[in-house]
């Protein structure tokens, strides 16, 4: 059985915590979130060695997280600035692993209309009635 990649998350935001709800489980272990924002800061649940759920993991500074020695670090900003920011702190604090950025993967893939289009897909061939709506769009795209 291959062994699980280990990876943390930084940024505990909306997009850090969708982004964990994306990470394959059968691959990827989630260690813990790092956040600059210590309001952000918690620690797992008690019982909870091995994080399944992104709810479940611990959020705590960027420098503890990546002292956790994760194979993968995924920066989840996707403002370009920021993204920049954040991957020059985590290798300043010593960091190993392969450092993933969300804000490239945001530009290559329309991940929000893929996902529509499967569900309406999915309501059309169970033949429910009604119309699909879509929430938290700002200006034709998603609000990030």
């Amino acid at each position: 059985m291959t062994e699980l990649k280990k990876a943390i998350i930084i940024g505990a935001g909306q997009m850090g915590q969708v982004t964990a709800e994306l990470l394959n489980i059968n691959k990827i272990r989630l260690l813990a979130f790092g956040d600059n924002d210590p309001a952000k800061w918690r620690t797992a649940k008690p019982d909870n060695a091995d994080v399944r759920q992104a709810q479940d993991a611990e959020i705590m500074s960027v420098q503890r997280a990546v002292c956790l020695g994760p194979d993968i670090v995924i920066i989840s900003t996707v403002g370009h600035d920021r993204t920049e920011e954040l991957a020059k702190q985590v290798k300043s604090y010593g960091c190993n692993g392969a450092v993933l950025c969300l804000k490239d993967f945001h530009e290559l893939f329309d991940i929000r209309s893929r996902c529509i289009g499967h569900l309406m897909k999915r309501i059309q061939d169970k033949r429910i009635p009604g119309a699909i709506a879509e929430l938290g769009v700002y200006r034709g795209d998603t609000a990030w």
